[in-house]
């Protein structure tokens, strides 16, 4: 906990490090995750541990891609994950 929140780090497996991670175009370059595969790691994680973000009231998926989306999705070994991840993001936008 600090003056300005609370942070909690999360492990993933380094499979998930795969793709949908883009550098920066800033002068000092990092790496950054598409809006897909940040939503994505926030419903792993709304998966695994005691179902955080079950409501992203925030979202908003102007410029979102469901067919990217989906392709991460699908590079997943976790055919549950995959499962669970997909009812999970209905179950947000609605569809």
């Amino acid at each position: 906990m600090t003056p300005v929140g609370t942070y909690e780090f999360f492990r993933l497996s380094p499979k998930m490090m795969r793709a949908g991670i883009e550098r920066s175009t800033t002068r000092v370059e990092y790496r950054i995750a598409v809006g897909e595969k940040a939503l994505l790691d926030a419903l792993y994680i709304s998966i695994r541990r005691g179902g955080r973000f079950r409501s992203l009231p925030e979202l908003e998926l102007h410029g979102f891609s469901r067919r990217r989306f989906a392709a991460l999705l699908a590079q997943s070994e976790d055919v549950r994950a995959i499962t669970a991840i997909g009812r999970r993001f209905q179950t947000l936008t609605g569809r």
